[in-house]
């Protein structure tokens, strides 16, 4: 009988046995994975309009006008998820000759995937809202999982 003293390396059955454990561990993390992409791709663009509806209430305090936030808005052949302008009329449509303040589309960024189901929404020159309360649902649809803003008639703002 002889005995190896000096083994180096792995035997099969030790390599096996890492490899299925290595592929176990992977079954149950790829799927969280995903889901987990998709909560944060939700949970960001939920911040970014969070903070673009907090502009726009500032940014009608601070000129004086009118500024509304309209969703799922086409200008110029462009469709975006949101437009906040310069409501110069306070009619809550978009005007070619009212001032644009910014335009946000999430196709082509970290936000792809994500849309949002909202009513216009106008602050006035106080920073209240124009348009009554107003809930914005916003989903991520390869997990179909949903956040709601809300923004009361003060013009407060709060993510559930």
């Amino acid at each position: 009988m002889v005995i190896l003293k000096n083994r180096d390396g792995f035997t099969l059955l030790e390599l096996l046995v890492s490899i299925g454990i290595l592929v176990i561990l992977l079954a149950i993390a790829i799927p969280n994975y995903g889901a987990m992409r998709a909560r944060a791709r939700l949970r960001g663009a939920t911040l970014r309009l969070y903070g673009d509806i907090n502009y726009a209430k500032i940014n009608a305090i601070k000129t004086g006008v009118h500024n509304t936030i309209l969703f799922n808005q086409s200008i110029g052949g462009s469709t975006y998820n949101y437009v906040i302008f310069m409501d110069q009329d306070s009619d809550t449509t978009y005007d070619s000759w009212e001032r644009i303040v910014k335009r946000v589309n999430y196709s082509g960024t970290e936000y792809q995937g994500v849309t949002i189901s909202a009513n216009p929404i106008r602050f006035n020159s106080q920073g209240l809202l124009a348009t009554g309360a107003q809930t914005i649902t916003l989903t991520e649809n390869s997990q179909n999982i949903t956040q709601n803003i809300t923004v009361n008639m003060l013009g407060r703002v709060n993510i559930q």
